[in-house]
């Protein structure tokens, strides 16, 4: 779990719509990002779970409205950050002791790994993280 940061070497000056909702989608991540690791090292602070939850849902829905197909924003960078998302709502749903949640996270993630794993700057290491965290989420109890 790390911060994303909009490289404006990367991206220039872009005022295409795709862009300016990646921009805010990076925003609300990190927002969102600071509350969820408030919220696990404060003995699983349900507060602060719940304030991280509403940033990512947020985050998830504008995100949905990026093309990812398009130049204003790298495809590989919205697809690490639909399974960044989706794998911190999972972990969140299942500290709130919500295994939809969790299940409807770990199909979003089986999802966006399907087209991941052909990007190869997505590392080994970073790719066996993301799919260790994927089996908890496979394997939480049945609602």
């Amino acid at each position: 779990n790390r911060a994303f940061v909009v490289s404006m070497q990367e991206y220039g000056r872009n005022d295409s719509q795709d862009f300016r909702n990646w921009v805010t989608v990076v925003i609300l991540y990190n927002a969102g990002l600071l509350h969820y690791f408030e919220g696990v090292t404060n003995e699983m602070s349900p507060l602060n779970l719940r304030r991280s939850l509403k940033f990512f849902d947020i985050a998830a829905e504008l995100l949905d409205q990026v093309d990812a197909y398009s130049n204003s924003v790298s495809t590989f960078d919205v697809l690490i950050l639909q399974a960044a998302l989706a794998n911190n709502m999972g972990h969140i749903n299942l500290c709130l002791q919500s295994e939809r949640g969790a299940k409807e996270c770990y199909e979003t993630l089986k999802v966006v790994f399907q087209d991941l794993k052909w990007m190869p700057r997505l590392g080994e290491d970073e790719f066996f993280l993301f799919f260790m965290n994927t089996r908890s989420l496979e394997t939480a109890p049945a609602a």
